[in-house]
C-alpha cells in the first residue's frame, strides 16, 4: 500500500512540474474562405521575415494544419541552428507569399471544395512606397478540413516574375529543414602521366 501512495505521489508531482501541453486546438473556422482569411489575418498582424517562433510562441498553429504546423517547427529548428535572426541562408525575405517583400494586403476570393479540402484564390497587394502604385498577384491556398475545423495546409505561389517564391509554402519549409547535403568524397588522385 505505501509503495502504492509514493508511486501515485511521484506521478502527481511529475505532472505539476511538467504538465502536458496538448496541442492547440484550430480556430474555429465555418468554411475554407473563413480559414484563408484567418491565415491572412495573422500573415498580415505578424508579416515578419523568416519563419515563425516554435509551437507555444507560433502566432499560425491555430489557423494550420498539424502538416504545416509540423513543416513551420523543423524549419524554424533549422533556422535557429543555422540562421541569425531565424531567417534562413539565402532566402530572400517573406516565406508566406510569393514577393520577398510580402503582401500589405489580402483578399481571399472564391474557394473551390471538394470533399474535405478547398482551394483558395487571394489576391495579394502591396504598395510601391517610392512610386506609390500597388503590386497586386494571386496565390492559392490549400485549405482541408481537420479536427471539425477549415485550416491552411499550403499556400502555391502564383507570381511568376523573375525571383519570384516558386512551388509550394510546404515543400520550401521542408527544404529549409533538410539537413545540408554532405560534401561530395574527395577525388582521387590523378595518376602520374608517362
Amino acid at each position: 500500500m505505501t509503495l502504492h501512495l509514493l508511486m501515485v505521489s511521484a506521478l502527481l508531482l511529475a505532472c505539476e512540474v511538467a504538465p502536458a501541453q496538448p496541442s492547440p486546438a484550430p480556430m474555429a473556422t465555418a468554411t475554407p474562405n473563413d480559414a484563408a482569411r484567418g491565415f491572412y489575418a495573422v500573415y498580415l498582424a505578424w508579416r515578419n521575415w523568416g519563419v515563425p517562433p516554435a509551437a507555444s510562441g507560433n502566432p499560425f498553429t491555430p489557423v494550420v494544419s498539424a502538416g504545416l504546423g509540423g513543416d513551420l517547427a523543423a524549419a524554424n529548428l533549422a533556422a535557429e541552428r543555422g540562421a541569425p535572426g531565424g531567417v534562413p541562408p539565402g532566402w530572400p525575405g517573406d516565406l508566406f507569399t510569393s514577393l520577398a517583400e510580402g503582401a500589405q494586403r489580402a483578399d481571399v476570393g472564391a474557394c473551390t471544395r471538394s470533399g474535405e479540402s478547398a482551394r483558395c484564390d487571394v489576391t495579394l497587394t502591396v504598395r510601391d512606397p517610392a512610386s506609390g502604385i500597388d503590386r497586386r498577384w494571386h496565390d492559392t491556398v490549400l485549405v482541408r478540413r481537420e479536427r471539425g475545423s477549415w485550416v491552411v495546409d499550403d499556400v502555391v505561389y502564383g507570381g511568376r516574375w523573375p525571383g519570384a517564391n516558386s512551388g509550394t509554402l510546404r515543400a520550401n519549409l521542408q527544404a529549409l529543414a533538410a539537413p545540408p547535403a554532405p560534401p561530395p568524397p574527395p577525388r582521387p588522385p590523378l595518376a602520374p602521366s608517362r
